[in-house]
């Protein structure tokens, strides 16, 4: 009864050591994905200060790509969030 006690054990300790080697895993893929977040929102942002530029400061055209910015960046917010689950 110990010996099969015991394997149980280990079985347990060596499942959750995989559990948190995965969930390490996922943890460094979602900093990674966050840091090309973040790259594509700074390129994202000089894209609009030069289109402010160009434009004399017409907000029409910066709201029009703002619009599709956000709508871009909500829906990758959203696969995160299902990614996460």
């Amino acid at each position: 009864m110990k010996e099969r006690l015991r394997m149980l054990e280990d079985k347990l300790d060596t499942f959750i050591d995989a559990v948190q080697s995965a969930f390490e895993k996922i943890d460094k893929n979602f900093e990674s994905f966050n840091k090309r977040f973040d790259t594509i929102d700074t390129k994202l942002s000089a894209i609009n200060e030069k289109i402010d530029l160009l434009q004399g400061g017409s907000s029409s055209t910066i709201e029009i790509l703002e619009t599709g910015f956000n709508d871009i960046k909500t829906k990758i917010i959203k696969n995160v969030i299902v990614w996460q689950r």
